[in-house]
């Protein structure tokens, strides 16, 4: 089965960049620098992306056993994942991570998933390194 995006959602992918992000998600250069340090640690492996692994290491560190199997039949990692993976590769990279964090942040009406903004928006505002052992 090949999972087809919205065009609407490849074009809002395909227009990235900081400046796109600042007009539409109301994102500042030290948004963007938070945003930067938080992938980072998050992309434990430098792949340029964040996957399953990655997001199961930070649970690890704050100490939280997400659920193996979800309502959804999967774990909650590859839920989290799977509500903003606008590509369907099973990873979020860059302009997914700005995307899902701008519109999350912008979303008044709670359509957005939060999971996954949750995660980024404490790391954020967190002095603690997740990430490093």
């Amino acid at each position: 089965m090949v999972c087809k995006l919205a065009p609407k959602r490849w074009e809002e992918l395909a227009d990235t960049g900081p400046r796109r992000w600042a007009e539409k998600y109301d994102i500042t250069k030290v948004d963007l620098e938070a945003l930067q340090r938080v992938f980072k640690q998050l992309d434990s492996t430098n792949r340029g992306k964040i996957g399953p692994d990655d997001l199961a290491r930070v649970f690890q560190r704050l100490e939280y056993e997400p659920p193996a199997v979800t309502d959804f039949g999967n774990s909650e990692i590859e839920d989290m994942i799977w509500e903003v993976d606008e590509d369907a590769d099973g990873y979020i990279d860059w302009p997914n991570f700005v995307l899902l964090y701008g519109r999350a942040r912008k979303d008044q009406l709670s359509k957005e998933p939060r999971r996954f903004f949750n995660l980024i928006d404490f790391m954020t505002w967190s002095r603690l390194s997740l990430c490093q052992a």
